[in-house]
C-alpha cells in the first residue's frame, strides 16, 4: 500500500493552504482536490484499517 497522508498533512491543507472562506460553501473543485489528496485516506480508514496506519486513525477526529 502506498504511503498515507498523515494528520499533519490534512491539517495543513486545511489550515494552511485554505482561507476559510471555502469551508462552509459547496465548491466542486475544493471537494474533487480532497478526493484526490486525501480519498484514499478516508477509504482505509473506512475500511477499518485505521489500527495499521503509522499515526493512529483517532488523530483524525
Amino acid at each position: 500500500m502506498a504511503r498515507l497522508p498523515d494528520t499533519e498533512a490534512v491539517i495543513r491543507f486545511w489550515f494552511d493552504e485554505l482561507t476559510p472562506a471555502p469551508w462552509f460553501r459547496k465548491v466542486l473543485e475544493l471537494d474533487g482536490e480532497i478526493a484526490a489528496r486525501f480519498g484514499e485516506l478516508l477509504a482505509a480508514l473506512a475500511s477499518g484499517i485505521g489500527h495499521r496506519l503509522e499515526v493512529p486513525w483517532r488523530a483524525f477526529l
